[in-house]
């Protein structure tokens, strides 16, 4: 069908979602934009390429119920800044237990 040549990072994020009990992801999926590096077929005749992709919320034959809309943000700013907080928390006491272990070992 086909494979990825760029954009990891992408897959990556599809990875990291959280899915119901179907395998489905709560929030909607949506690739806008793709780019066929390689084409090894000669383009069929009368074949039209759209300029840019269809603009509508849902594709007309998507049957399954309703999720998150996929431009929809999950998070709040308080969620940002308080996970920002836990990794500055989580780094100073890490520097403080590598200060302690060097001071055990003397090297401090």
């Amino acid at each position: 069908f086909g494979m990825i040549a760029e954009g990891f990072d992408v897959l990556q994020k599809f990875n990291e979602l959280y899915c119901d009990e179907d395998g489905r992801p709560f929030q909607d999926i949506r690739i806008k934009h793709t780019a066929v590096l390689d084409d090894p077929f000669p383009d069929p005749t009368g074949l039209i390429i759209p300029p840019n992709s269809p603009d509508y919320e849902i594709p007309p034959e998507e049957i399954v119920k309703r999720r998150i809309k996929y431009e929809e943000l999950t998070e709040t700013k308080e969620d940002i800044e308080h996970e920002i907080e836990l990794d500055a928390s989580i780094q100073r006491k890490e520097a403080q237990s590598r200060a302690i272990i060097l001071e055990m070992t003397g090297d401090l």
